[in-house]
Parts: structure tokens; C-alpha cells; sequence
């Protein structure tokens, strides 16, 4: 500093002075006095003046524009600024230094102006001395008295400009001194305090502590050390808040005044923490001189809730009733605090004394005002639950309804659950609002602590921090109303809450709550629920129930089960549940042995679904009669038993009469029934049936596919096996079409060799062998050897009738080591009888009597009757060809019987056409001639041309044997005619027959005669 120079305070000038005042800022000090310029003198050739010329100039933008007219004596000069001409001359610097010598000196707030325009002429030079960045000017502002003597940042903070503070200690900040940072984090530790925002006071009295030692000065316990305190509790953080207390209240006066004993607010704070033991201790301490002290009632009163509520925390519920009940006795001269009796109530019914439970709680009903509108809802949600207990546990279980009722929908209607945290931030949130009245001097603050954590305790009553709540868990409670629900047999109701208590146990779930639910889910139809709650109970349960309940479950759970269509799981409970039936319960007995009837079916038991179904049946006035007897015959005929199978479904229409119409249970009967009599080879009836069938699925949408291609199939069969060949013809075309439209190449297949049979019979081998080889082929689109086999055995049999027998037989041997690979018995006898047919035309009647054997061998241990009656036939045939015509008959007599049964009128036609030609070469004439009309007239009704032809044939050769020549040839004529239109093999021996016949002149004459004389 010059020696012309003197630093000055500013408020203690006069205007004359003020207007001398600078700043320096080298010095950070406001001076006043001459100064020496400290610029280097410009070169002597040009004078200040001139420099002050030139700065003008350049001021004014006019520089260059003098430079083009006016020669400078010299360019190379720098430009100047103001500041090298006037070094202490700075305009806002002199501008800031006014008028914050205004502000202090000469500005006078009007008299009735509000406090803060009594200080704003501060706040306006502090603001100025910030321009000026003069920090320890604007410091010692902060720092200045007032007319009270509280210093303008203490005044500011108390008045509630809080805001204002903080602004002022964060912009001196680390501009001064260490000392001043002190007293800023300090001053803004108050400042959050007092605007609650107690995290930003806690870190800035956190710094303010870093900064300096501890001391244990009461101003400063008081005024740092309580209320941090403080702000760590209600932030949560109450092992700080012990801590700090702990420092700081053993440090205090025992006289002090403006705080409250360190064992009341320490007993407060862990009893705040959850921590019980070192709560009731400090407690303890306190009550001896709260009781003496009618002045401290309040805290007397803070100090048993307390202390109640630690020794409940503790487990000694016994002592904290003791507690509160005292508490209650201090407040019989005024009306008791709902509160009280609430926890009271609550401490009782976690002794399981319900008595006093519902005497406290009913009461705290009574007396307490709540508004539905309000969040203060859920905190009576223990009250409800431990009243509803009581109620419960006491047998009251309307009350107990009513009571747990309002419980649950509360619980379910709540937008959140009690928490500790919540209730303590609306506890501070609520004491704070206090504080704002509050804004005096530090020990209005100290009292104002005191105040607030009296205010934090009280609120603490609602909290269910202390867990106040003995009631059991929701998922009991909700056990309890369902439970209660149950025994009224209200189920509908009962099953909800009893469902959530089971979700909310899972496994620790009792097995007669699950037992319970079942029984709900039962009586209201959701069998779903009584299948996964009964499991449930299987699964958990640890030893069996008794007897009844077992019984109940059983039937349970499988009418659950046969409800939801799991056959397979219905039978077992419910064939248990017949085993020890109660005879309480005589309108079950019949319907659960439908049901396991019905469900044995679906599971392909059939045994025992018959064994049920009959014993259902067995009353005549069995209301599912007609359901009973279409599964019963539904499982005969899945077991092939078609003659229980006829008996049954023959019931079933006879019941249903005129009901029957074109419902798919009839469709499902008449189809059955002519399966089963097709089965039993009963054909007329088969056909019976299954007409009727076709009948009435053209009336119905809805067809089984499987089933009409299969009764296509079986029906054409059956007119193939009665010679109605037409009509077989028509069935197996459309079976065809229906299998081609499905893309059945199988189906195809077995049309296709039906059709060549029938073909082959009625004489088109060209048809027949067509179809035949187109099966053949079919076969090559895929590994069907059964079908190729068949093909091929069929081909060899049309090679045969048509007269190719070295072909027909290379044939059928191929087809034979197929079908012998295969294992097919029946296939194999056929192709044994075709194989006997061609070595017999080659004229090797052993050979083709051996093979005729062994397919008659195979036919009896199958019992197949009809192939019995084929191999039978043949045996006759080739007999009377070797000329023994007794063995013939015999073989062909035996024959006869078996086809006039099973309805196979072509083979009746060849048995009897045979029949006639042995009984004619026997002479038995008569006898010969009846079975020859008979073969002629069957062979013509089912238009058999190739049997029409050769029962003409064998008349021809009767007529001859009894000299009936013309009649003979007559005869012969019609099987020639016949064979020709069929190109039949056999013609060649029937023109030689014919050539026979006609007789030399001489013979003709004598016929002539004979018979003129005859006549």
C-alpha cells in the first residue's frame, strides 16, 4: 500500500470521503487517498494528451478512418484503453463502492416497513460488495448486528428467510477464511434444518464439524449437536442420531433447561431403532422423575408408550400391558386416546386373551373417528384383524364375518401396506410444520428439538413399526373368514379366502384347508379346483384321514376327475369310494357306477366298464338307461364280443323308439350292430342294419369317416358274400371314390379287390384282372407286400378262369411265399384252393386234393367257416372227378349247410351244380335234376354266368344220361351261348359235348318214333 493510501470502513465516511474510495484489489481493501500511476510512461515523443487523443479515436471507431487522411508521425504506436491513461479509475468499480455506501450510510427504511425492508439496505451492499468480490466487506455484513443484536445471518434464518441465508453463506464460501467457511456451514446446517431439508442440513453441519475440533461448549451442543441429532433420526438414520446424542447429551447440565434428560431422548432413539433392551434401560432412568414432575406429563406419557411398546417388542407383553394400562389411568380424567386402547387390544390378543381383546378393541371402535377418505385407513387394519381373531377364536362367527369381512376389503381396496418408513416421514412431515412458529433465538431451537421429538413419539403410536400388530399373518386371517364362511356353508364365499390362504402357504398349508377347499370347489361345480386342491391335499398330507372324510375325498376328487373328462384318473376314487360306500348317501350309489362305468370305456378298461354299466343297469328304472346301454355296447363291440354286442344295442333302440331320429348315438348303434352281425357272417342281418345306417346319415351333417368307409366296406362284403353282386358292385365303387378323394390308397386297394372277385364270379375277367393289376401297381407307391400278395393270388385265380393255368399257378406261388412270410392264414388258404383248382384242370387230382386239404385244415383252426365251406366244395369236386362219387357227395353234403347259413348263395349255387352232376352219374336222377334247378335258378339271380353256364352244362349231360337228346342239345346250346358272350375257358368243352349230342340220321328217326308212340 502507498503511504498517500488509508484503508477505510465505508459506513464510518462521510460523503466527501466515500466519493475518494477505492478498491483495491491486489489488497482486497477499500482505500482512500492519492495514488501514482504504475503504467510504464509512454515514449516521450508523445504526451498523455496525445494518448488520451488517440484512445478517444479508437473509442469512437474513427481511427482508421483518420489514418487515410492523416499522416501519423508515428504508425507503429500501440493503442491505448482508458485504464493506461486513468490506472485508478474504474467506472463500476466506483459505481459498486457508492452505492453500497449508500446502502449503509444513507438509506433509512421507512419505519412500518416489514422486517425484511428494515434489513434489505444490508442485502443491497452485500449484493454490491459481491460485484466488487470484496469477500471480507460482504463477510463482516453477514457478521453484523442488529438493532437486537442478532447478527443479520442468524436473523435471517430465524424470520424465515432461510433461502436468503443459504444464498449468502454458499457465495462467501471459501472466498474469506477458514473461520468464515465455519460459520457458513454452520449457518446453512440451520438454514436446511429449518427448511427440513435435513439431509443438506446434515452434510453442511457434517463439513462444519470436519472443520474444527469438538468441543463440548453448551452453544454448540445445543445449537449443532441436538439437532443433527435430530435430522439423523427422522432421515432414518438413527445409529447416527445415537451416536451424536451420545456425545452430546452427557456433556450438558443436568440443570440445563432447554434439554430434556439423556435418557429420555436416548431410550426414545433406540426404542425408535428397533433396539428394545437399551430402550427400556434409559427409559427406566427417566420414569422415576417424569412421575414426581407433573410439568413433565407429556413426557411421561411419551415415556410409558414407549417403554410399552419396548417390552412388547421384547416378548414381555405381560409388562407392556402393565405399561399402557398405567398410561390409561393418567388419562381416565380425560377421554383415553383410541391409541392406547388399540394397542392395548393388541397386546392382549397376542396373549391370546380374547376376552379383553374385543373389551379394548370394540371400544377403540367405538371412540375412534376415522375418514375412509384419508390414507389413515390402513393402520386400523391390525385392529380389524386382531378383533376379527378374537371373534373367531370365541365362536362368534357372525361377528367374526362381519368383522374380518371389512378386514379383507380394506386389505384389497389399500393402494399400499404399512411400513415403518412411511409413517415415520409423515410423523416428521407433520412436526415440522410446528417449527415455522418457531424463529426466535437459539434456545426457542433447542426447545423446538425437544418439541419435535416429543410430537415424532407420539406420532409413532400408528406406526406398525413397533410391531403393534400380533394378529396373525393375512394368510391365517383369510383362513379364519374362509374357515368361518365354511362352517356356515356359505362356499361361494368361503373358497376365495381360503384359496389365498393356501397361495399364501403353499406347502405349509394344513391339509384340512385343503381338504375345505375341495369340498367348496365341489358343492359350487369348478372341478378343475377340486382336482388341484385335493391333489394338493394327497400330496401333503402326512397319515390318512378317517374313514368319512377319505370316502368324501375320494368321491371328490373322481367326480372332479370324470366332470373334466379324465376317465383315467376318475376310476380309482371312485371304484374306492364304492368299495366303502356310505349308506347314508343312497342317491350316489347308482350314479357313481354310471361314472365308472362311463369312464372305464374312455380309458379302454373295458372289462371293468361292462362289470359297472351291468350293475347300473341291473334296477329297471335306471334314470341314464340309455347312456348306460350305449357304452356297454360300445364296449362289447370294442371287444368283439358281437353277440352281447347285438343284445345290448337291440335294448338300446328297443328304449329309444320312436326317439331315435338322426342323433350320432343311433348312427354309432346301428352301425355296431351291423358289424357285429357281419362278424358273426350273419350277411341278411348285416345288411339289415347297415341300410339303415346309410339311411340316416344322409339326414345327419356330422359323419365318422372312419366309420362310413368301414360300413361301406363290410356292406359290400356282405352283398358280395349274399351274391348280390350289383349291390356289392355299387358299395365298393363308391368306398373307391371316397378313398381316392381322402387319398386312402389302402382303401383304394381293398375296393379294388373286391371288385376283381366279385368280377371274377359273375364272369369279367377282364374287369377283374384290370382292377387286379391295377392294386398291383398301387403297391409299388409304397412297402405293401400284404396287398401285393392278395393282388397277386387274385391274378393267378383270374389266370385260372381263364384257362392259363401254367400262368395262373407261377402266380399264385410267388403270392404264396408272400403271403407265408406274412404269416396271413387266410390269405394263404385261399390261394391253396386256387392253387388245387389249377393243378385239377392240369389234370393232377392228388396234388390238387393234398392242397385242398391243407386249406381245408387251415380253415378249422381259424373256424372260418366260410373258407371251410370253399375248401369242403373242392374236396367234392375233385372226388367226383376221380370217379369216387360217394366220397364227392359227402364232402359237397357237408358243404352245403355252411353256405345256406352264411347266406353265399354263389357258393350254394356251385355246391348244388356239383351235387347234380355226382347224383347224375350216381343215376340219381331225380335227386340230380332238383339240385341242377335249384344251382340254375341261384346262378341266375345273382347273374353268375361262368355258374349259369356250367349248371346248363350239367343239366345238358343229366338230359343225355336220360336220353333227352334234344332237350340235351337244347340245353348245351345255352351254356355255349353263355360262354361265348363271357369267353369263358370252358366253351371248348362245351362245343365238344355238343358235338356228342348230335346224333347220325338213322338215330334221329328212332327218337322221332319213341316219342310219336310216347304221346
Amino acid at each position: 500500500m502507498d503511504e498517500l493510501e488509508t484503508r477505510v470502513d465505508l459506513a464510518s465516511l462521510s460523503v466527501k470521503e466515500a466519493l475518494r474510495v477505492r478498491y483495491d484489489h491486489s489488497e482486497q481493501s477499500l482505500i482512500v487517498g492519492e495514488r501514482a500511476a504504475k503504467i510504464p510512461p509512454p515514449p516521450a515523443a508523445v504526451s498523455p494528451w496525445v494518448r488520451l487523443v488517440r484512445y478517444m479515436q479508437t473509442l469512437l471507431g474513427i481511427q482508421q478512418e483518420l489514418a487515410q487522411t492523416i499522416e501519423v508521425a508515428d504508425p507503429a504506436m500501440p493503442l491505448v484503453s482508458l485504464k493506461d491513461v486513468l490506472p485508478d479509475f474504474d467506472p463500476d468499480d466506483v459505481s459498486h463502492i457508492r452505492w453500497a455506501f449508500y446502502y449503509l450510510k444513507l438509506h433509512e427504511p421507512v419505519q412500518n416497513d416489514s422486517p425484511w425492508e428494515q434489513v434489505q439496505g444490508y442485502l443491497e451492499a452485500f449484493e454490491h460488495f459481491y460485484q466488487l468480490q470484496a469477500w471480507l466487506q460482504a463477510s463482516e455484513l453477514l457478521l453484523k448486528p442488529l438493532d437486537n443484536g442478532v447478527l443479520l445471518h442468524d436473523w435471517l434464518i430465524e424470520t424465515g428467510y432461510a433461502p436468503e441465508a443459504i444464498l449468502l453463506y454458499q457465495t462467501l464460501l471459501e472466498r474469506v477464511n477458514a473461520s468464515m467457511d465455519g460459520i457458513c456451514w454452520r449457518g446453512l446446517g440451520r438454514a436446511h434444518y429449518w427448511l427440513r431439508d435435513y439431509p443438506a442440513a446434515i452434510a453442511a453441519w457434517q463439513q462444519y464439524l470436519d472443520q474444527r475440533q469438538r468441543t463440548d461448549t453448551t452453544p454448540v451442543l445445543a445449537t449443532v449437536y441436538l439437532p443433527l441429532g435430530y435430522a439423523q433420526y427422522v432421515t432414518g438414520d438413527l445409529t447416527g442420531a445415537i451416536a451424536t446424542w451420545s456425545y452430546c447429551l452427557p456433556h450438558l447440565p443436568e440443570a440445563d433447561i432447554e434439554a430434556v434428560p439423556a435418557a429420555f431422548y436416548l431410550g426414545l432413539a433406540y426404542q425408535a431403532q428397533d433396539q428394545p433392551e437399551p430402550a427400556c434401560e434409559h427409559l427406566n432412568q427417566t420414569l422415576p422423575l417424569l412421575r414426581e414432575d407433573i410439568a413433565l406429563a407429556p413426557q411421561l406419557h411419551q415415556a410409558l408408550t414407549a417403554m410399552g411398546e419396548a417390552q412388547q417388542q421384547q416378548g414381555d407383553l405381560a409388562a407392556a400391558i402393565a405399561a399402557w394400562e398405567e398410561l390409561l389411568t393418567l388419562q381416565e380424567a380425560s377421554e383415553p386416546k383410541p391409541t392406547l386402547l388399540k394397542k392395548l387390544g393388541l397386546a392382549h390378543a397376542a396373549l391370546e386373551q380374547y376376552p379383553e381383546t374385543i373389551r379394548y378393541l370394540a371400544t377403540y371402535g367405538e371412540t375412534s373417528v376415522i375418514d375412509a377418505t384419508t390414507a389413515e385407513l390402513e393402520p386400523e387394519l391390525p385392529v380389524l384383524a386382531a378383533l376379527g381373531t378374537a371373534y373367531y377364536q370365541t365362536h362368534a362367527l357372525n361377528d367374526a364375518i362381519a368383522t374380518l369381512q371389512i378386514w379383507a376389503d380394506q386389505q384389497e381396496s389399500s393402494e399400499f401396506r404399512v411400513q415403518s418408513s412411511k409413517l415415520e416421514d409423515e410423523g416428521y412431515v407433520r412436526e415440522n410444520k410446528a417449527l415455522e412458529t418457531q424463529k426466535n433465538t437459539e434456545s426457542e431451537v433447542s426447545k423446538s428439538i425437544h418439541s419435535e421429538l416429543t410430537n415424532h413419539s407420539e406420532n409413532q403410536d400408528n406406526s406398525e413399526r413397533l410391531t403393534l400388530n400380533p394378529a396373525p399373518r393375512d394368510s391365517e386371517l383369510y383362513h379364519m373368514l374362509g374357515d368361518a364362511y365354511y362352517q356356515q356353508e356359505n362356499y361361494a364365499l368361503a373358497q376365495p379366502y381360503l384359496t389365498r390362504y393356501w397361495q399364501a402357504t403353499g406347502i405349509d398349508t394344513t391339509p384340512q384347508t385343503l381338504i375345505q377347499l375341495g369340498h367348496c370347489a365341489h358343492m359350487l361345480h369348478d372341478w378343475p379346483q377340486v382336482i388341484k386342491y385335493l391333489e394338493a391335499y394327497q400330496q401333503q398330507a402326512e397319515s390318512p384321514p378317517d374313514d368319512l372324510t377319505q370316502v368324501s375325498i375320494n368321491y371328490q376328487l373322481g367326480s372332479a376327475y370324470y366332470a373334466t373328462e379324465q376317465y383315467a384318473q376318475a376310476i380309482a376314487p371312485l371304484q374306492a369310494y364304492l368299495n366303502h360306500y356310505p349308506e347314508a348317501f343312497p342317491e350316489t350309489l347308482a350314479a357313481t357306477q354310471f361314472a365308472v362305468g362311463k369312464a372305464a370305456y374312455f380309458s379302454a378298461d373295458y372289462t371293468i366298464a361292462i362289470a359297472y354299466l351291468q350293475q347300473y343297469l341291473e334296477p329297471e328304472d335306471a334314470p341314464e338307461a340309455e347312456q348306460a346301454l350305449f357304452y356297454l355296447g360300445l364296449a362289447y363291440a370294442t371287444q368283439n364280443d358281437a353277440h352281447n354286442t347285438i343284445q345290448i344295442f337291440e335294448q338300446y333302440l328297443t328304449l329309444l323308439g320312436s326317439a331315435a331320429g338322426a342323433q350320432e348315438t343311433f348312427q354309432q348303434a346301428l352301425f355296431h350292430l351291423g358289424k357285429s352281425y357281419f362278424d358273426l357272417e350273419d350277411y341278411p342281418h348285416a345288411l339289415e342294419y347297415f341300410q339303415k345306417y346309410f339311411t340316416l346319415i344322409q339326414e345327419t351333417a356330422g359323419v365318422s369317416r372312419g366309420q362310413f368307409t368301414q360300413a361301406l366296406n363290410q356292406a359290400g362284403q356282405a352283398y358280395q358274400l349274399c351274391g348280390e353282386y350289383q349291390s356289392a358292385i355299387a358299395h365298393f365303387e363308391e368306398l373307391q371314390k371316397l378313398a381316392q378323394h381322402q387319398d386312402n390308397l389302402d382303401l383304394v386297394d381293398v375296393a379294388l379287390l373286391h371288385l376283381g372277385e366279385i368280377y371274377l364270379v359273375i364272369g369279367r375277367y377282364g374287369d377283374a384282372q384290370q382292377v387286379f393289376t391295377q392294386a398291383l401297381e398301387n403297391t409299388q407307391m409304397g412297402n405293401k407286400v400284404a396287398t401285393k400278395a392278395k393282388a397277386m393270388g387274385r391274378l393267378g385265380a383270374t389266370e385260372c378262369a381263364k384257362g392259363n393255368y401254367q400262368k395262373g399257378r407261377s402266380i399264385c406261388q410267388k403270392a404264396m411265399r408272400l403271403i407265408r412270410a406274412l404269416e396271413d392264414r387266410t390269405e394263404e388258404g385261399l390261394i391253396l384252393n386256387t392253387l388245387g383248382t389249377i393243378y385239377c384242370r392240369l389234370g393232377d387230382s392228388d396234388r390238387a386234393l393234398s392242397l385242398y386239404q391243407q386249406a381245408w385244415n387251415i380253415a378249422r383252426s381259424m373256424d372260418h367257416q366260410r373258407a371251410i365251406a370253399i375248401a369242403l366244395g373242392n374236396l367234392g369236386i375233385t372226388y367226383g372227378q376221380l370217379g369216387n362219387y360217394t366220397q364227392a357227395i359227402k364232402h359237397l353234403q357237408q358243404s352245403l349247410p355252411i353256405a345256406q347259413a352264411l347266406g353265399d348263395r354263389y357258393e350254394m349255387g356251385r355246391i348244388l351244380c356239383y351235387l347234380g352232376k355226382n347224383y347224375g352219374l350216381l343215376a340219381e336222377y331225380p335227386d340230380a335234376q332238383d339240385c341242377l334247378d335249384h344251382a340254375l335258378q341261384m346262378a341266375q339271380a345273382i347273374q353268375a354266368k361262368p355258374l349259369e353256364a356250367e349248371a346248363h352244362y350239367q343239366v345238358a349231360h343229366l338230359q343225355f344220361a336220360q336220353d333227352l337228346l334234344l332237350e340235351a342239345m337244347d340245353t348245351c346250346e345255352q351254356a355255349i351261348a353263355i360262354a361265348i358272350e363271357g369267353d369263358f375257358p370252358a366253351l371248348e368243352d362245351y362245343r365238344a359235348f355238343y358235338g356228342e349230342l348230335r346224333p347220325p340220321l338213322w338215330r334221329v328217326v328212332v327218337n322221332t318214333v319213341k316219342r310219336w308212340l310216347g304221346r
